[in-house]
């Protein structure tokens, strides 16, 4: 799902665990439907949010029921929630490497 090219991207059926909300039917995703969300997406962080992780890797306990409470808390604490994505390990290479450089400079390499 996440590896597609966006031009070839198909509607994919997604199985969240929705509550019982008042009022009536049908109920819409805001801002987006899960379905479209892209975890490749250029983004403004850099770190992997807990709903980042749920909704790339969609994580279930299966000893749990799907509307049990705790799976959000469960996928978000064991699918990579809070560790650096594309453009923080970017961020973190970019600094090692100017570290790197001041030290290296120091030594003469033939």
């Amino acid at each position: 799902m996440c590896a597609k090219d966006e031009d070839t991207l198909e509607s994919v059926s997604m199985k969240f665990p929705r509550p019982t909300l008042p009022g009536s039917p049908p109920y819409q995703w805001k801002p987006f439907t899960p379905e479209y969300y892209s975890p490749y997406t250029v983004r403004n962080r850099w770190l992997v949010t807990p709903n980042d992780a749920y909704l790339a890797t969609n994580y279930l306990d299966r000893n749990l029921a799907e509307a049990d409470p705790v799976q959000p808390v469960y996928a978000a604490t064991l699918s990579g929630a809070f560790h650096p994505n594309a453009l923080g390990h970017a961020a973190l290479a970019d600094s090692v490497l100017i570290q790197l450089t001041k030290v290296l400079r120091d030594y003469d390499v033939q």
